[in-house]
């Protein structure tokens, strides 16, 4: 193999070692912002099953159904919480 050649390829492979190490910058970059984006999605939906979960407390109790005797109101506790 010629000096000529072997420069060439040396040369080539250096480019090529450059476009990796921004493309894997690139992959770093873009995988933390998914990253971040799903943690909010998670949080997001946490929220919102909290939210449904207050509101289904809120009805229960904003009811005036006291129950009948205490074990009828022991009973409805448990089912409602």
């Amino acid at each position: 193999m010629c000096l000529c050649c072997s420069e060439r390829i040396g040369m080539r492979q250096s480019q090529v070692d450059k476009l990796y190490a921004g493309l894997k910058d690139l992959s770093e970059e873009r995988r933390g912002k998914l990253e971040e984006r799903f943690r909010l999605f998670q949080l997001n939906r946490e929220v919102d099953d909290l939210e449904q979960w207050i509101a289904e407390r809120e009805v229960v109790a904003g009811s005036h159904e006291l129950g009948q005797d205490y074990e009828h109101v022991t009973v409805s506790a448990k089912n409602e919480f």
